[in-house]
């Protein structure tokens, strides 16, 4: 999906820049002055930052929110169907497992697995693997990532078998242990969406439907402002979480230690138009 919509965008004539990242932004009366993390600089008109480390707007405490997990992402190829390597008789699903994001639910964690070819039509052999252990249990696992994750799934025999053969294409990267949800999520050249405006411990990862609402409810106000037709003020004044700041909620399952693995299958479904629908299934 992230490929699909860069190709879109650069279809649209969209210039992407891949090889670096933003690491500041400064607003003025008539341009948003970006800095990248290969020291280039850059102008544009308006600033939509989705970034997830508060670029622009006023932040709030650092321990408001803070993250008490250590949670870790790559993508892998190489991950076992969920359906090939566990006996899934006794979970009721209305879809094939790889047809959703899978959570493996244990004792003071999870690790999720989202499979990129989840559709008859899909040969993408990636999947993204999240996982995100509380900081009791961290404090007593290898430091490294990848030897992290392997002593995790290794007490696990249904996920020992799902990634015996997997390898991660990429590095491990870790979540921010910061979270700061804004006071503010626009301004006179930005505005802030999703991971931006403020994140928790995102166990049901809902990015695409997220990102999908937000630009239904923002792209016909930003098009007025662009072309200077109303200020923005006006024009987002109206926009869910434009009075106060939002933060995506946690959550979890608590079992007694020593209990096994849980699996669980989320399927998101839109349907409708205007406003995104939406409605899930999860099985046990």
């Amino acid at each position: 999906m992230d490929e699909h919509a860069c190709d879109l965008a650069a279809r649209r004539g969209a210039h992407l820049i891949t090889a670096a990242t933003v690491t500041a932004a400064e607003p003025t009366l008539d341009r948003v002055r970006l800095t990248l993390s290969n020291g280039t600089q850059v102008s544009v008109r308006y600033l939509v930052d989705a970034s997830g480390t508060a670029l622009t707007g006023d932040a709030g405490d650092d321990t408001e929110l803070a993250l008490r997990s250590r949670v870790l992402t790559t993508y892998m190829t190489g991950v076992e169907d969920l359906g090939e390597v566990a006996r899934l008789n006794s979970y009721r699903q209305a879809t094939p497992w790889s047809a959703g994001t899978v959570h493996h639910l244990f004792p003071g964690g999870w690790v999720q697995v989202v499979t990129f070819a989840n559709h008859p039509e899909g040969i993408n052999p990636v999947c993204a693997v999240t996982l995100s252990v509380d900081r009791d249990s961290a404090a007593v696992l290898p430091n490294d990532p990848e030897e992290l994750f392997r002593t995790v799934v290794a007490r696990y025999p249904t996920m020992a078998a799902q990634f015996r053969r997997a390898v991660a294409s990429r590095p491990w990267t870790a979540a921010n242990t910061s979270r700061r949800p804004l006071h503010a999520t626009y301004g006179p050249r930005w505005i802030a969406v999703d991971r931006a405006v403020g994140v928790v411990e995102d166990f049901l990862s809902s990015d695409i439907s997220v990102a999908a609402e937000v630009v239904h409810a923002t792209a016909a106000a930003l098009l007025r402002v662009l072309d200077g037709a109303e200020p923005a003020d006006d024009a987002l004044a109206g926009w869910p979480g434009s009075s106060t700041s939002c933060s995506r909620t946690t959550t979890g399952c608590s079992r007694r230690r020593g209990s096994p693995a849980r699996t669980s299958r989320r399927s998101t479904r839109s349907a409708g138009s205007g406003c995104c629908g939406r409605s899930s299934r999860t099985s046990r």
